[in-house]
């Protein structure tokens, strides 16, 4: 198992949800023992961690202890809010819609409406050419979105990059987004890929611009890749 600094140990314990919590709070466990960590700092985090959920849960669900048909029937309202919303919306070549993905040789994408979906921003560079990938899928549509990142990299990447980066922008990290990375990881073994935490109250508007080497959200600002 690699090791984390602190630091990151705490944010996971704060911010991700099972499998990546299993190893952290394993790792929160020897920090504690070896003095880096105090066992109040992993009980702060583990909290926070909980008040989130149970906020997440309230509002999404009336309850903090929803039952496995209340998480789906919402799942399901999302989606199909969504895909009516941007059904009435006459979208520029630059947008990617819910349940789709595009590349580009450099001119900057963006997507908005996140409200619990993945999205991914993948970036290439090469000698002559900074080049892009983003996705943007609902967390129940894992496999049609590594299908569309594969569809992308056979059509229009190909030879050698100098760098390879990419973002997993999630509400909250969990299998799903595990499985993500791990499809994103077997289509693009170099790339160096981070998982970021995102507020859908505070996200906003989602773009990539591989020219300028970045990433960008409201709510997260400037990113270089």
């Amino acid at each position: 198992m690699r090791e984390k600094l602190p630091d990151r140990v705490l944010y996971e314990l704060e911010h991700f949800g099972i499998p990546t919590r299993n190893s952290s709070i394993e790792q929160a466990q020897k920090l504690v023992a070896s003095g880096q960590l105090s066992q109040k700092q992993v009980d702060n985090a583990c909290a926070k961690y909980q008040t989130r959920i149970d906020a997440e849960s309230a509002r999404k669900y009336g309850t903090t202890n929803p039952t496995d048909e209340q998480k789906l029937n919402y799942s399901l309202d999302v989606l199909a809010r969504g895909k009516e919303t941007l059904r009435g919306i006459d979208t520029p070549d630059n947008f990617v819609k819910m349940s789709n993905g595009k590349y580009t040789n450099g001119e900057e994408l963006y997507t908005s409406g996140l409200g619990g979906c993945i999205t991914t921003m993948l970036y290439f560079e090469g000698k002559e050419a900074k080049k892009g990938i983003l996705t943007h899928f609902p967390p129940l549509e894992i496999d049609e979105n590594i299908a569309k990142l594969r569809g992308l990299q056979e059509q229009n990447l190909s030879g050698d990059y100098q760098r390879q980066g990419g973002v997993v922008l999630v509400e909250r990290p969990n299998e799903a987004s595990q499985l993500l990375e791990t499809g994103i990881r077997a289509i693009f073994p170099e790339i160096t890929l981070d998982t970021i935490v995102y507020d859908q109250t505070q996200v906003g508007k989602v773009s990539l611009n591989p020219s300028q080497s970045e990433w960008r959200t409201e709510q997260h600002g400037r990113n270089s890749f």
